[in-house]
């Protein structure tokens, strides 16, 4: 028992043939060497190197008020010194809408800014600045009272100039659309397919649009209508084949393709021929008819889409004939374009009168519409008569069609084709 004691005890020795301790201290010298080499390459590399492909987005639902993460693929290597983001870096999704609260007042009443912008087509280049185009804005008060359903609507006197030096084929700034997205103001340049924020009267490019599938042509995006879905922006076009004056040949597909916009400006191009087909033939119009579409949203609540189609015909197309081929048609869609349904008139139909905006009336929590399901729309509808041009609004109530507030005139001297609540 002693003797394994000792043993234990006892210090074991090594013995390194053909070698001595100043060579193992050597070696040991240089194996800390290579160590503390590589940890400090490691550190020079991970400090320059690219950031990350992807990025967490932070959303806050506003519908119950919690926050979600996701991870969301990321083309571009910065965001941008305008991007809201928290206390860890992280890209806030701003959901707000309207941009400005809904102020309720003392006799229930709910009042709301709203805005509408202009489309001044071959008129939008100035004729006292160089290399500038010109739209306006038009800002307004709508008053609805969620009781009655009563809509009073006022636009203040005075139009806001909005320039731009960008421009195609001599043309630019006829803007089409107007929208509230990631907490901005935006509007789309249905000629250069430039997507604008509107920052105070600074018109701001953000993107550029390339028509069709995106890889086929230099030509701009013919931009009519903006929605949001899915916390990205979606963009349509005119929704018919591009075709020759006198609809006898087909040009291209190009205003059948949908653009998916991220908040990071990713762009996805969609092609939604066969669901334009399928709208069409919801309407009961079958080749050489058409329909032309500049309105339309997605419903949030009823998770469907809204379309009023700004012209129908059963005819080919024809330039001269189109501007009196309007419609009061609401076709009305699920999710994938699998359901479809012509459902009702909206107003009475007059010819030179077609739909160019639709939105949905943003309401609080707490306020019920009856019927119950019911959602309030106001839409933009805008006359083209030879040199006779007007914009009007309307309101109404989905999914019935009741006329809130019948066609109003709001501008003699310009057409506004966007209108959207801010």
């Amino acid at each position: 028992m002693n003797d394994w004691r000792r043993a234990i005890r006892t210090p074991i020795s090594y013995s390194v043939p053909g070698s001595s301790s100043n060579l193992i201290r050597q070696q040991t010298n240089f194996v800390s060497f290579v160590i503390i080499s590589g940890a400090f390459v490691l550190l020079i590399l991970y400090a320059f190197m690219p950031p990350n492909n992807h990025d967490t987005i932070q959303a806050l639902n506003d519908e119950h008020g919690h926050w979600h993460e996701k991870l969301v693929a990321c083309d571009c290597l910065s965001y941008g010194n305008n991007e809201e983001r928290d206390n860890n870096n992280l890209f806030v999704l701003n959901r707000t809408y309207p941009m400005t609260s809904i102020e309720t007042m003392n006799d229930g009443r709910l009042r709301y800014r709203i805005a509408a912008v202009a489309d001044l087509d071959k008129k939008s280049k100035s004729m006292s600045r160089p290399d500038t185009y010109l739209s306006y804005m038009l800002n307004g008060i709508l008053i609805f009272d969620p009781h009655s359903q009563n809509v009073e609507v006022e636009f203040e006197p005075k139009e806001i100039e909005l320039s731009s030096e960008f421009s195609s084929g001599g043309r630019g700034m006829e803007l089409s659309e107007l929208i509230v997205f990631n907490g901005k103001l935006y509007t789309c340049d249905d000629r250069t397919g430039i997507v604008f924020e509107i920052r105070n009267s600074l018109m701001l490019p953000w993107i550029i649009l390339s028509n069709g599938n995106g890889h086929s042509t230099s030509k701009g995006f013919k931009c009519e209508w903006m929605t949001v879905k899915d916390d990205h922006l979606y963009v349509g076009s005119l929704g018919k084949e591009w075709t020759s004056p006198n609809g006898d040949k087909v040009y291209n597909y190009d205003p059948q393709y949908v653009k998916k916009i991220s908040a990071f400006g990713h762009v996805e191009h969609l092609d939604w021929r066969l669901r334009y087909i399928e709208l069409r033939r919801a309407a009961g119009i079958e080749p050489p008819g058409y329909l032309v579409h500049e309105a339309a949203i997605w419903s949030m609540e009823k998770k469907q889409w809204y379309f009023l189609p700004r012209r129908a015909s059963h005819q080919s197309y024809d330039d001269s004939l189109d501007e009196k081929r309007g419609t009061n048609i609401l076709l009305v869609a699920n999710d994938n374009f699998t359901t479809l349904n012509k459902t009702i008139s909206i107003g009475p139909l007059i010819k030179t009168h077609g739909f160019s905006s639709l939105k949905l009336l943003p309401l609080p929590d707490e306020v019920k519409l009856q019927p119950s399901g019911s959602e309030i729309a106001i839409a933009i509808k805008s006359e083209e008569d030879n040199d006779a041009i007007a914009t009007y609004i309307m309101v109404f109530r989905l999914p019935d069609g009741r006329i809130l507030l019948p066609e109003t005139k709001i501008s003699p001297k310009h057409k506004y084709e966007g209108i959207e609540f801010v």
